[in-house]
């Protein structure tokens, strides 16, 4: 389950197993494997065949696989006018095509904002192909405490918030102070680190 809506960039396990599939030493192999699951005729069906394949330790939980069938490509879903089962499967397609032809892993993130649309996004760089999926913020979001950290981590101005961030869970730390702002209407307040957790 993700940390949205309080950050706004997000792997989670939905998506950070795909980082172990389709960016580990056999992601060429995976790449090949997943194309085929995802030339089905139902984009549902075939994103959802796709995850349930991951169910297993340390791939997908079987609440993570529930969460993203019914949340995600799941009717009425977290967005239901954005077409998101039909837009996964061909921005995934097209991405992992991209990487297979480029020789180059995956990684793969969420990005949530307050824009309306849901996009995926992939863009080659020098060591990898980086998708970005790109949402509305979900309609609704669980309360159940962040346990586990992500590998990313948020450099901001403070705002209120920040400080109740850790609140959220058992062992997330508090904000780190990494300067302070020097000029301009936000003089003298604190830029911030927080690494991100998610709840499993």
């Amino acid at each position: 389950m993700p940390s949205m809506p309080t950050y706004h960039i997000n792997k989670g396990s939905q998506f950070g197993f795909l980082d172990t599939t389709l960016g580990g030493v056999s992601y060429l192999t995976e790449c090949d494997a997943a194309l085929r699951r995802l030339g089905g005729a139902d984009p549902a069906a075939v994103l959802n065949a796709a995850a349930s394949a991951r169910v297993a330790p340390g791939q997908l939980t079987p609440d993570d696989f529930n969460h993203f069938v019914q949340d995600w490509l799941g009717s009425p879903g977290w967005w239901p006018a954005n077409a998101v089962a039909d837009t996964l499967r061909a921005g995934f397609f097209q991405a992992i095509t991209h990487a297979k032809a480029a020789g180059k892993p995956i990684e793969v993130l969420w990005v949530c904002t307050h824009d309306p649309d849901f996009h995926v996004y992939y863009c080659e760089g020098p060591r990898q192909v980086t998708v970005l999926i790109f949402s509305p913020p979900p309609h609704q979001h669980t309360n159940l405490p962040l346990n586990h950290p992500e590998s990313i981590w948020v450099v901001k101005l403070r705002d209120p918030f920040d400080n109740n961030y850790p609140n959220l869970g058992t062992s997330i730390p508090a904000p780190q102070v990494v300067a302070t702002v020097q000029n301009g209407p936000a003089a003298g307040q604190d830029i911030i680190q927080q690494q991100l957790f998610y709840a499993d």
